[in-house]
């Protein structure tokens, strides 16, 4: 379990070309999160993400996909507008394909952003390849 009390944090590289990842493949990336009541965000594009990212050497994005984690805690009714329960773990996870323009020397960034720095727990965080 990490205590994620920074804006950006977890970064992970993942090079396209040494990982065999392909034009098309998916990435799966998911992440287990809980926060305090204290520490709830209750307005929408605030709430803490992971965000999967596709790079080229020079840094310049190719794509960039963001998925709020809080939003899946304790979303019994799959409501588009829940910034989350407190006090409870819950699983949040997309799918990101691979795009066409991508090149064997470009890389694959995961990472979790907290825009209003709000203090939440990340556990299990995985990234994928399906094919």
């Amino acid at each position: 379990c990490y205590k994620m009390t920074t804006v950006y944090d977890l970064t992970t590289s993942i090079n396209i070309g040494k990982n065999n990842i392909k034009k098309g493949d998916f990435i799966k990336v998911s992440v287990k999160g809980f926060f305090y009541e204290k520490d709830r965000e209750s307005t929408r594009w605030l709430v803490p993400m992971i965000v999967c990212t596709f790079k080229k050497p020079d840094g310049k994005d190719i794509k960039n996909r963001p998925l709020h984690i809080s939003s899946f805690i304790g979303n019994k009714d799959f409501n588009f507008w829940h910034t989350g329960s407190a006090e409870e773990w819950g699983e949040a996870y997309f799918y990101v394909k691979v795009p066409k323009n991508i090149e064997e020397t470009d890389d694959v960034n995961v990472y979790i952003w907290s825009p209003s720095n709000r203090l939440i727990f990340i556990d299990d965080m995985k990234i994928e390849l399906w094919r």
